[in-house]
């Protein structure tokens, strides 16, 4: 469109003991893990591997993909292949054992 404005940035809306927490993605790529050493975001939730999730910035939007993870991951309710790129709309719901993630495209 080439009206030079800014790119609204997308991030990730942790609800976390009951309190809502932003991850804001940038790069190219977040993981989310409960190891330090393996992952961006730390998330100690009972039945997170130490590296889980990978979000991976696309050409169009980001994407997420499960990295073989022991327990799975849920993209809006249904169980992700692992290793495959699944894109995220604005709301999508990413659960990854007890803990859960929406996807959000905003200021």
């Amino acid at each position: 469109s080439g009206t030079g404005a800014a790119k609204p940035i997308p991030y990730l809306e942790w609800d976390h003991d009951g309190v809502m927490r932003r991850i804001k993605l940038q790069g190219d790529s977040l993981v989310i893990g409960r190891s330090r050493e393996a992952a961006q975001h730390v998330d100690e939730t009972e039945g997170i591997s130490r590296a889980h999730l990978e979000l991976v910035r696309g050409e169009e939007a980001w994407q997420a993909r499960d990295l073989g993870s022991r327990n799975g991951s849920w993209l809006n309710g249904v169980p992700m292949a692992p290793y495959e790129c699944y894109p995220l709309n604005k709301d999508d719901s990413i659960q990854i054992a007890s803990s859960l993630y929406r996807y959000k495209v905003g200021g």
